[in-house]
């Protein structure tokens, strides 16, 4: 299943690009005349520039007419889906966050991070992506990106000694964005079973992802005559 349209193709990517920029617009402050740092301390705002970047550099492989570097780019489609749904998504469900949370202007770049972007992730690589391209032993890199933050965040609060709290109620208690994972706070050995639990169900939803990948990949329908015809050729 697969749209081979360039212009809707270009059309979808120009839509994930603007709602992430309007996202990171909303939540730095920047439309109100200042500027907060803060959102970047979360996962949720860093793998929606992720996403930007990935829209970009395929929009303009496909301006160029570079197919070859777009399936270079696969891998990374698949790690960025697989960490938008289920640390980015399933984290704003199992927090219990909603749209009561916030209120007024506040609930646009959380929507658009937590529940569009994963959407439109998912339905990019639906519908335009080219399938039977994941390895099978991919899924074991698809959570990088999520561990690359951890280890970062983990590095510059416990050896750095740097506040990286946030400006949710999420962040309540702490110098951790996510308190969870903050080793004064949870323990050093809950932070890493959670840490290892988050992993193996990355990994495991990078397997189904890999397996649907290469189910939906297209097949070469058989041209019925054409062996038994080839083989009377060459006997006459």
């Amino acid at each position: 299943m697969r749209i081979h349209s360039r212009a809707a193709f270009i059309i979808w990517k120009l839509i994930i690009i603007i709602a992430g920029v309007i996202a990171l617009l909303a939540q730095s402050n920047i439309l109100r005349g200042s500027v907060s740092p803060l959102m970047f301390h979360y996962f949720a705002p860093l793998l929606c520039i992720a996403i930007i970047i990935d829209s970009l550099i395929e929009l303009i492989y496909t301006a160029q007419g570079g197919h070859e570097g777009r399936l270079a780019l696969l891998g990374l489609k698949h790690s960025l889906m697989i960490c938008s749904v289920l640390v980015v998504y399933f984290s704003a469900a199992i927090l219990n966050l909603s749209i009561n949370t916030y209120s007024g202007f506040e609930n646009v770049p959380f929507l658009i991070f937590h529940y569009l972007m994963p959407i439109l992730v998912v339905v990019d690589w639906l519908l335009f992506d080219p399938k039977g391209t994941a390895h099978m032993w991919a899924p074991f890199l698809y959570p990088l990106p999520a561990a690359i933050y951890l280890v970062v965040v983990e590095l510059a609060v416990n050896v750095f000694s740097t506040n990286t709290a946030g400006i949710f109620l999420l962040s309540g208690a702490g110098t951790f964005p996510y308190p969870l994972f903050d080793i004064t706070l949870s323990g050093l050995s809950s932070v890493i079973l959670l840490a290892v639990l988050c992993y193996v169900l990355m990994v495991a939803f990078g397997f189904v992802i890999a397996a649907l990948d290469n189910l939906m990949k297209p097949r070469k329908a058989a041209v019925y005559g054409t062996s038994r015809r080839a083989s009377h050729a060459h006997q006459s």
